[in-house]
């Protein structure tokens, strides 16, 4: 994976059993309202385009739990991005990935809002019964930014529990 040369702070979430680094001159979103975390890329290496890498851990029921397989959740996020994001979305990528001790995928989608091209690229992961959920979302113009950020973050993915 390809690492963010910049320096990186780190993100721990206890309630979460998670950590992992991003830049360290990513600010925080404080628009995100239900993001545990949520970072935009600084107006200065992007003027005019969109950056943000965050973190979803969704509460699920417990009968849910026993449920519960990527193929699954990945299907519900792609219709939850279709229905509150990118309308318009098309899944371009979808391939497993080796993360210790998770089912991980990572899913990239496509589409348009307000005539601006948005891309979406997910990583799904079950670990202990939870959901995490990263997503880098960004316009064209900043998408290996948002790759390599968010494969930053998955490299560096530490489980606290």
């Amino acid at each position: 994976m390809l690492a963010v040369s910049s320096p990186t702070k780190t993100f721990r979430c206890d309630d979460g059993n998670i950590q992992f680094d991003y830049p360290a001159d990513w600010q925080p979103d404080k628009s995100a309202q239900t993001a545990v975390f949520s970072v935009d890329a600084p107006s200065t290496s992007a003027p005019d385009h969109h950056c943000s890498l965050n973190l979803d851990i969704p509460k699920l029921p417990s009968y849910a739990k026993m449920l519960l397989s990527l193929h699954m959740v990945a299907s519900e996020y792609e219709k939850d991005l279709k229905n509150n994001q990118i309308h318009d979305a098309v899944k371009e990528e979808d391939v497993n990935l080796t993360v210790p001790d998770a089912s991980a995928k990572r899913i990239t989608s496509r589409g348009h809002e307000n005539g601006k091209t948005l891309v979406d690229i997910a990583v799904i992961l079950i670990h202990a019964d939870r959901v995490y959920i990263f997503s880098a979302d960004c316009d064209d113009q900043s998408c290996d930014t948002a790759r390599r950020t968010l494969d930053t973050a998955i490299a560096s993915l530490k489980w606290t529990k």
